[in-house]
């Protein structure tokens, strides 16, 4: 199996780009800009514009496969109850759509059969997708850590219907784009092992595409963030304003990286036990906490003052906000393939990674116990 794996992540031999070319009508609007903002991985997306001629428009470009795109009226739409954006999947070849000023949520599109394919499947779980909504409303309108907890466990068994259904779309449709989309949505959570699986179970086409190259991309950072791999070195000022530097700790101590934020309630409430584990193992153990908190120092600062996390090594993961999106060259989240709080990775004395835990994971006390004889 594992060779068969290998075989099927060898590098694909190179083709030829494809190309779109999305044309389009808006009814009620003749004139000004439309913008194009389609995905090229998990994190990343490219947007181009272009001008309303009488109400039509075209955008071209290259393409592989099929990816999500966004179509919108504002240059950077920010509101979720905009009317004048349409979530739709492009893909290679000739497409049309047509839509309507102050209502773009019902478009028409012909041409893509992803969209098609995941119209479907939006119907398949809009139910659940409904009432998932409804609480989440409920979940950012209060503050109360106890009530968020119950509204997070009512939210589950909707949760579950989606997933489920998302897996068995997966199963059935190796050849689909929308089951990469899919696979990568859910890459932050999987191991290694299965990143790979997941990869190698897809169609040597759907593989060329987009939203695969993208898994591709997720599973090699994911790779350089799994045991067997070496910890990624990294530079950082820290909470006192001085540098901290990975590398001072290797060969001294093991090192537990915590990835986490002030405003993640999982995270909050592991670190009571992350406390406990630190004075149980201190001898031989090291915490270094990586907050995903660079758009809120103050709230960062105060939370590790609340939790009593002073006896910790604390940065922030690097991630910059620009007029564009994001600056990720110095995001240490990006080096780890870190998309889901918390995360905790265990590196060894000679530097190299033995453990990577996502949630507030039993195993983790497993391993130490393992390592420390206690």
């Amino acid at each position: 199996m594992k060779a068969i794996i290998l075989l099927l992540l060898a590098p694909l031999a190179a083709t030829a780009q494809g190309t779109f070319e999305l044309s389009g009508r808006v009814d009620g609007k003749d004139s000004g800009a439309i913008y194009l903002t389609r995905a090229t991985s998990l994190m990343e997306s490219t947007r181009d514009s272009a001008t309303l001629v009488n109400g039509a428009f075209t955008f071209r470009g290259p393409l592989d496969g099929a990816t999500r795109a966004t179509l919108h009226l504002s240059p950077r739409p920010d509101r979720p109850d905009d009317p004048n954006v349409a979530n739709l999947w492009i893909e290679e070849g000739r497409m049309t759509i047509r839509l309507t000023f102050g209502n773009f949520k019902d478009y028409r599109l012909t041409g893509s059969p992803t969209d098609d394919e995941n119209k479907a499947q939006e119907a398949a779980i809009a139910t659940a997708m409904k009432e998932m909504m409804a609480l989440s409303d409920q979940y950012y309108a209060t503050k109360e850590t106890d009530e968020r907890e119950a509204i997070r466990a009512r939210m589950a068994p909707f949760q579950q219907q989606i997933r489920e259904s998302q897996e068995r779309h997966v199963r059935e449709h190796p050849d689909s784009h929308l089951s990469a989309y899919y696979l990568l949505a859910r890459s932050s959570s999987l191991s290694l092992e299965e990143g790979e699986a997941c990869l190698a179970a897809l169609s040597e086409r759907v593989r060329r595409g987009t939203m695969g190259k993208a898994l591709a991309a997720e599973v090699e950072k994911l790779r350089a963030g799994s045991p067997g791999s070496a910890a990624a070195l990294f530079s950082k000022e820290d909470i006192n304003g001085k540098t901290f530097e990975l590398a001072s700790l290797v060969g001294k101590k093991y090192i537990l990286l915590d990835f986490w934020a002030s405003w993640c309630v999982p995270c909050r409430q592991g670190n009571p036990h992350m406390k406990q584990l630190y004075e149980q193992y201190k001898e031989g153990l090291a915490i270094v906490c990586i907050s995903d908190d660079d758009s809120t120092p103050d709230k960062w600062r105060a939370a590790v003052e609340q939790d009593g996390l002073q006896a910790f090594y604390h940065v922030l993961r690097g991630l910059k906000r620009t007029a564009n999106g994001f600056d990720r060259s110095g995001d240490i989240d990006e080096l780890y393939a870190i998309h889901s709080l918390p995360t905790k990775i265990l590196v060894d004395l000679q530097g190299k990674i033995v453990g990577r835990y996502v949630g507030n994971s039993p195993a983790l006390d497993e391993q130490l116990k393992t390592i420390f004889g206690k």
